[in-house]
């Protein structure tokens, strides 16, 4: 019986030890995860000077701070999918550079408050983004038919993390973006 209390005692050791390195490895898992998550409350987005819109003085800018993604790689890389618009700002491009100020975004529980920047170039004052597949994300305001759609618009876009790849590389209050035409 002494040995078997021996062997018993060993494969428990062995046991336990397993155990506990699978819940310390998941308590470093569930850091990490929150490491690369936002903190509650705010967010705030840093001013951005957008330039190359020189040949496009006269036409209108609309800037979406939203939750959407890119198309995947079966789909043009051009097309962008909105679900939720956080803020919109429209305005006149009258130069080279525009400078849009820092934003401040909430979270919507665990959502985070954007995943993308959408920068839309368009001749009409009104703009309305229309997914792809005709739905319109939350928060867009559907204003009159006269609204210009994506058609002759002018896309350009950064994700979260490229936008914030470009605030760690500047270092700077206001990021510099050229818009891609």
């Amino acid at each position: 019986m002494n040995l078997v209390a021996k062997i018993v005692a060993k494969i428990t050791i062995k046991i336990t030890i397993l155990i506990l390195t699978f819940v310390f490895s998941l308590l470093m898992m569930t850091q990490v995860a929150f490491a690369q998550t936002e903190s509650p409350g705010n967010t705030t987005v840093n001013a951005i000077q957008l330039n190359g819109l020189g040949n496009k003085k006269g036409m209108f800018l609309s800037v979406y701070y939203a939750l959407g993604k890119r198309a995947t790689i079966f789909t043009d890389p051009r097309q962008i999918s909105l679900r939720e618009v956080k803020v919109k700002r429209t305005l006149l491009i009258t130069d080279d550079a525009v400078l849009l100020p820092k934003v401040d975004l909430s979270r919507s529980g665990i959502f985070l408050a954007y995943s993308i920047i959408v920068f839309v170039v368009h001749r009409e004052p009104t703009f309305v983004w229309e997914n792809t597949n005709g739905s319109r994300p939350e928060g867009e305001v559907t204003t009159p038919a006269t609204a210009s759609m994506l058609m002759g618009a002018v896309v350009d876009s950064l994700s979260k993390k490229e936008f914030e790849d470009l605030a760690s590389q500047q270092n700077a209050a206001v990021i510099s973006y050229t818009f891609a035409q």
